[in-house]
């Protein structure tokens, strides 16, 4: 409750069962690769969660700032125009601990330091899974 500002009320009242979680996020990433900034605690509760359905985690992990790195190399963007873009995003860029906002700003991440080719670059690695 402290870390997201989510209450048990609130859980109970807004929230969705395990079941319906687990399966909209099998739904969702249908073999897709998912990118993480904390793949180790992510993969955590993504197994605690298909686990609590007697399921293996389908999905497969990938640590955000390696593939940023593939990415910006695969279109010719300097390593060290990459470092700085990370380091201003990340000095300005809220940092909620929910998901949805979270997810968001992973995603301006991505637009900020990758630039116009952002787009096309996200596709391409849902294409590849």
């Amino acid at each position: 409750e402290r870390l997201h500002g989510i209450s048990r009320a609130m859980l109970e009242t807004e929230g969705v069962s395990i079941a319906a979680a687990a399966e909209r996020l099998r739904s969702e990433l249908s073999g897709g690769v998912l990118l993480s900034d904390a793949c180790a605690f992510d993969q955590h509760w993504l197994n605690m969660l298909f686990a609590s359905q007697d399921e293996k985690a389908a999905s497969r992990l990938t640590d955000l700032y390696s593939w940023l790195g593939g990415e910006a190399k695969r279109l010719g963007i300097d390593v060290e125009k990459l470092k700085e873009r990370l380091q201003q995003f990340e000095a300005t860029a809220a940092r909620p601990h929910r998901a949805g906002p979270d997810a968001a700003r992973l995603c301006q991440l991505v637009e900020a330091c990758l630039g116009p080719a952002a787009d096309t670059a996200i596709h391409s690695v849902t294409a590849k899974a």
